[in-house]
């Protein structure tokens, strides 16, 4: 699998999840790992939600698996944060119309996100290249950099907060060991979102296990802009119907 192909099957899960946020705004989970069905299962529009919410949790931990790729063959890693604090910015409006109909300064959509956890890598990966071979102080500086970077993700309201820090920040240290990212997944998603349905996302690292380095066609603008455009549809399509 490319980095390509994985790249798409994010966005769609993405797009589901969206859709199903956005259009179904009174749905409710009626799911969940720990409790199991609870609530009025009869409802299917309470079914619906809670299906597609959970196909979208395999979005993020693609996209946060994808950044760290995305640092380890970047030619220019300043112009790689520009840019995603760029698509962040041009991101903030569609986000806050889909899911609110106006602006809203209290959560912030999730390039934000993506942009805090490439800077505390990057800010880890020139500890690994200062102390090479020195566990300690890479440990210990790692683990400040990226309690820094959750905090100011919490902070800022950035979608993920925390735990997306964490996570990436644990993908990247972990290199390729990729059953045991599924492993601390699972462990960030019970004892650090604290939301045993975002676990579901471990699925999204089965999908990873398949990637061998392949990087596919080129279409990094695209897949940039679609979060956007994308957000932007959904709102209008909303603000008309609903």
């Amino acid at each position: 699998m490319s980095i390509f192909i994985l790249k798409l099957l994010a966005c769609f899960f993405m797009l589901i999840d969206h859709m199903t946020a956005v259009l179904l705004p009174n749905g409710q989970i009626t799911y969940d790992l720990i409790g199991g069905l609870h609530g009025d299962v009869a409802d299917l529009t309470n079914v619906i939600y809670t299906i597609g919410r959970g196909i979208g949790r395999l979005a993020f931990p693609i996209f946060c698996y994808m950044l760290v790729e995305g640092l380890r063959h970047t030619r220019n890693v300043t112009k790689y944060l520009l840019r995603m604090a760029a698509f962040a910015v041009i991101s903030e409006f569609p986000f806050d119309f889909a899911f609110y109909g106006t602006i809203n300064m209290n959560y912030q959509n999730v390039f934000f996100e993506l942009m805090l956890g490439l800077a505390v890598i990057a800010l880890i990966h020139q500890v690994e290249v200062k102390f090479p071979g020195d566990m300690v102080k890479f440990n210990t500086f790692s683990l400040l950099i990226a309690l820094a970077g959750g905090i100011l993700a919490e902070f800022l309201r950035a979608d993920y907060g925390f735990f997306g820090i964490m996570l990436i920040t644990a993908i990247y240290v972990l290199k390729d060991k990729k059953l045991w990212m599924c492993v601390m997944f699972v462990v960030l998603s019970m004892f650090v979102s604290q939301n045993a349905f975002e676990a579901i996302g471990v699925l999204g690292f089965v999908l990873i296990l398949f990637y061998k380095g392949k990087k596919g066609p080129s279409m990094k603008y695209a897949f940039y802009a679609f979060y956007p455009v994308h957000l932007l549809i959904l709102g209008i399509v909303s603000f008309i119907w609903l």
